[in-house]
Formats: C-alpha cells, sequence, structure tokens
C-alpha cells in the first residue's frame, strides 16, 4: 500500500469515527426503550474503517438492500426467547427507520451450534442464493466449544471469504460474545484474534462484539453474571437490542465513508 493509500485510510478513518459519534441519522424507535444513547460506545471499542461498498451503492440509490446473517443461537434470539427479539430482526426495524425511502431486509440464516466449516458448506444455498449486499457472519463460538485447530479455523474462514468477495458481496465478520464464565472454560479470544486478522488481510469488515460487550460490562452498563431466569431473558433482549444500534451505526458509517479514496484503495 502506497503513501497515498495510507493517507486515504486515514482520512476514511477520522470521517468513520465522526460519522459514528453524531452525524449517524437519528433513531425514533429507540424512544420506546429509553434511547439508544443507555448502551452507546466510542467508535473505537467496535468499528472498523473498512468501507461497504456493495451496502453503500444500495443507500445513495435508494434501491432494496438485503443483508443476511449467518450465525448462531446469539442471532437466533435464544436467550431471548424469540428470533424476533434478536439483533438480525432489531437491526431491520433500525435501519428501516434510518432509510425510510430504502426497502431494508434482514435475512436470518442462523443455525445454532455449527462450525464455520459446516457454515461454509451451506453458503451458496443459504446466503449466495438470497443475492445479499451484505453478509455479517458470526462465527467462531462452536469451533471454541470444539476445539477446532485454530489454523484449521482460519482457512475455513478465509475460504468462506473468498467465496462472498468473489461475488461482490460486503462481507462483515463478528467474533465472539463476551462473557467471564465462557472464557473461563474455552480460549474465545485466540478464535477472535484469527476473526481479526482475518478481516483485516481480506479487506473484510470486523465488527467486534466481544469488545463491545466488555466495554459495557466494565462500565456496568450491563451485567452478564448469572442473572436469574426473567432477568437473564430482559438482559437478552436489551443486548440484542444495543447490538442492534451499534451495528446500525457501523454500517451508516461504512457506507458514508465508502467514496473516499476508492479509486486508490
Amino acid at each position: 500500500m502506497g503513501r497515498m493509500a495510507h493517507l486515504v485510510r486515514a482520512v476514511r478513518l477520522v470521517l468513520f469515527v465522526l460519522v459514528l459519534l453524531g452525524a449517524a441519522p437519528s433513531v425514533t424507535r429507540a424512544e420506546a426503550y429509553g434511547g439508544p444513547d443507555e448502551c452507546a460506545a466510542p467508535a473505537d471499542a467496535y468499528a472498523d474503517d473498512v468501507p461497504l461498498r456493495a451496502t453503500a451503492a444500495r443507500l445513495r440509490g435508494k434501491a432494496p438492500l438485503k443483508i443476511v446473517v449467518i450465525g448462531g443461537t446469539a442471532a437466533l434470539g435464544t436467550a431471548a426467547g424469540s428470533p424476533k427479539l434478536a439483533y438480525p430482526a432489531q437491526l431491520q426495524g433500525v435501519l428501516a427507520e434510518r432509510y425510510p425511502d430504502v426497502p431494508v431486509t434482514v435475512v436470518n440464516k442462523s443455525i445454532a451450534r455449527q462450525t464455520a466449516k459446516e457454515q461454509v458448506k451451506r453458503l451458496q444455498r443459504d446466503v449466495i442464493a438470497e443475492q445479499p449486499q451484505l453478509v455479517i457472519w458470526e462465527t467462531g463460538a462452536y469451533d471454541a466449544v470444539r476445539f477446532v485447530d485454530v489454523d484449521e479455523f482460519v482457512a475455513t474462514v478465509q475460504g468462506g471469504i473468498e467465496t462472498l468477495h468473489e461475488k461482490k458481496i460486503d462481507v462483515m465478520i463478528m467474533d465472539l460474545q463476551y462473557g467471564k464464565a465462557a472464557q473461563s472454560m474455552i480460549d474465545v479470544e485466540r478464535y477472535g484474534d484469527a476473526l481479526g486478522w482475518l478481516a483485516d488481510v481480506n479487506d473484510a469488515y470486523f465488527f467486534r462484539r466481544f469488545d463491545l460487550m466488555k466495554y459495557w460490562r466494565e462500565r456496568e452498563v450491563f451485567n452478564y453474571t448469572n442473572p436469574p431466569g426473567k432477568d437473564y431473558q430482559q438482559l437478552a433482549v436489551r443486548v440484542y437490542e444495543c447490538l442492534a444500534y451499534r451495528l446500525a451505526d457501523a454500517i451508516s458509517a461504512a457506507a458514508t465513508v465508502t467514496t473516499i479514496g476508492s479509486a486508490t484503495d
């Protein structure tokens, strides 16, 4: 990457952060939940500076935007009790309000307890066949639980990213959830680090869910430690809602800065 490309990337990052800090459209939907400010976070806690070109083109042209989420139990909203309360469904609602002139559809193709290899096997049938502009790929948790070799995991995700990029689909990689209980049993950070590296070398967007959830916990926005039954379900609903807002922020910002430096990237 030449000096000009480095400069473009730096300018793009500055603009990206500015959008996340205050230029994103207001979200009236949040009023029913006390507003998104309760789970606000600085851009550097979770965001990336990689542009989402196909997504941006649809938003600029006010053309239908389709997003496919492929993930596991979190994307299915299992802890919240319903897929309607999971972050993919909530993301569609937030984006629909931010872009009322753009028909936005978020298709949830998640299946619980699948490894990356199992997810990649169904990319063509469940993801590419939908002809999306953006894929949000939540992966790594079950690979960690099953102690899948990290090198094998990297090779699998690499192949999946290449397959999606060949189809000119924007890719947003989402890492694992934060939780001290899970960390005490499995080495989640090794898989998260691998995902960050893969996103970087493939110019894919890396949404750092782990760091975002850790930020919330450290500032006592959420307490993930052993809440009782109903409280746990309500906690999950709030976390998924907040995750949807931060995803929408990231998508809006990445789409806004996409055109900067496109000729030199």
